[in-house]
């Protein structure tokens, strides 16, 4: 059985490297936000004859507009919705004569200024239901288990939300409404993995006898860590397929998914029981056989 307890301090120290990277990262470079945060400006068009968005982002492309997001708004193939960064009257109006010149005419159907308004909202929205769900977690694992489980858990999810924020920022990709649902998506798959985690130790505190705890963390990763491995895999299969074939619109949405999932699957297993077995030590002043709690007996 492979001594992961032995090696805590080294997991976590590839932990707080990693965050270190992210906060760095974020304090320096800061996010790439998307127009849905920034502001910008929305148009329909309607053309004479059926587009296809690819040919829109190749007419965006070429004039430096790659970062905008493009999508069909009925069907037959010709009604366009374009939504950019502000644009002034020079830029608009060379956005419709590249337009024209590539892919024929079109009539504009409506034109407006998007305001960021909407994107700060749903930020704090995202911020509050994090706040609400994680003060919900807390509770539920501080019932079920104790209060040590609850706040490595939620110190462990953080550590997923905070790494995807990183690699976000590390690489500038850009952050857009969707990718708020892929942060607190990641969230709900960490902790559930976590609890696997807990569950497992739990039951197995009960039933030891001179097993140190160390070694009860250790067989309850081990008879939890092939469920934890098959299900991350199979769910990075799908991400990848999708990141692949499913086009741009939804390409950052599926990358904050795969890297939360990897991160979110070390954090479970190699970062949640470590903070919980260190702070046991820590508040005992010495190395603890197993924490007090109902069905437990401390080791002579």
């Amino acid at each position: 059985m492979i001594d992961f307890m032995g090696r805590k301090k080294l997991w976590l120290t590839i932990s707080a490297i990693l965050l270190l990277i992210s906060v760095s990262s974020l304090v320096i470079r800061g996010l790439n936000l998307g127009i849905d945060f920034t502001g910008g400006n929305l148009f329909e068009l309607r053309f004479a004859e059926a587009v296809t968005t690819g040919q829109i982002r190749e007419v965006l492309n070429g004039l430096g507009l790659g970062n905008s997001r493009v999508q069909l708004a009925g069907e037959g193939g010709r009604d366009i919705l374009i939504r950019t960064i502000p644009l002034s009257s020079e830029q608009r109006q060379g956005l419709f004569a590249a337009l024209r010149d590539r892919l024929g005419t079109f009539e504009e159907i409506c034109s407006e200024i998007v305001s960021p308004t909407i994107g700060r909202e749903l930020s704090w929205q995202a911020f509050l239901a994090l706040a609400i769900a994680s003060v919900g977690m807390l509770i539920y694992i501080t019932l079920r288990f104790e209060l040590k489980f609850a706040v490595t858990g939620i110190i462990a999810l953080l550590h997923d939300a905070l790494i995807t924020l990183g690699f976000f920022s590390l690489f500038q990709i850009e952050v857009d409404t969707a990718f708020v649902a892929a942060i607190l998506t990641i969230v709900g798959y960490s902790i559930n993995d976590t609890i696997v985690v807990y569950d497992r130790i739990r039951e197995r505190l009960k039933e030891r006898r001179k097993e140190t705890l160390d070694q009860v963390v250790n067989c309850s990763i081990a008879q939890t860590l092939r469920r934890s491995l098959f299900t991350s895999i199979t769910t990075l299969l799908v991400v990848v397929a999708i990141l692949v074939f499913g086009g741009t619109t939804i390409r950052n949405f599926v990358a904050a998914l795969g890297v939360g999932i990897v991160s979110g699957t070390y954090s479970s297993v190699l970062v949640a029981s470590p903070l919980w077995i260190l702070w046991r030590q820590l508040e005992e002043g010495r190395p603890v056989e197993a924490p007090a709690g109902k069905g437990v007996r401390k080791g002579r």
